[in-house]
């Protein structure tokens, strides 16, 4: 049987909760939340809200799944603090991923700049180094199995 699912992407502005309504009575099976824009930043959702988020998705009879926030997030800088401040928005969002019962989480692990990616073995580290530490934050919740670095899809499941 085909799955659909929606993409926040096609109703930036809405907020989750009417996006999520909207999509139900489209007849889609599951929604992806992208947590990057308020009135749905990753920081605006209260314990409250979010269990609220939750069961409206359970109750809508969706899936759900979460894209974390991708642009000016680089988990592979060489600037100790640009990867840090990443990783920390990369937890929060696996955070509310977990928190709302996501089937699986979506994450891009950074890019290099031509002059490393030129250099296999600098590569080679630092994909290895960002990949440890995407497992590192999503090995904290039961569901998070794997992480495809090779592909290079940053795909969580």
């Amino acid at each position: 049987m085909t799955h659909f699912c929606l993409s926040y992407a096609t109703d930036y502005g809405a907020s989750f909760e009417d996006f999520v309504r909207s999509a139900a009575v489209r007849g889609y099976d599951s929604v992806q939340l992208i947590p990057d824009q308020t009135p749905n930043l990753y920081s605006d959702f209260e314990k409250q809200r979010t269990s609220d988020l939750a069961a409206l998705i359970a109750d809508s009879g969706l899936s759900c799944s979460l894209h974390n926030v991708f642009y000016d997030i680089n988990l592979f800088s060489l600037v100790p603090a640009v990867q840090e401040t990443a990783f920390e928005i990369t937890a929060k969002c696996v955070d509310l991923s977990a928190a709302l019962g996501a089937r699986y989480a979506v994450l891009h692990t950074g890019y290099m700049f031509g002059g490393w990616r030129s250099d296999k073995t600098q590569a080679e580290k630092f994909w290895r180094n960002a990949a440890s530490k995407c497992l590192s934050v999503c090995r904290r919740y039961p569901a998070a199995r794997s992480i495809d670095p090779v592909g290079r899809t940053g795909l969580i499941s």
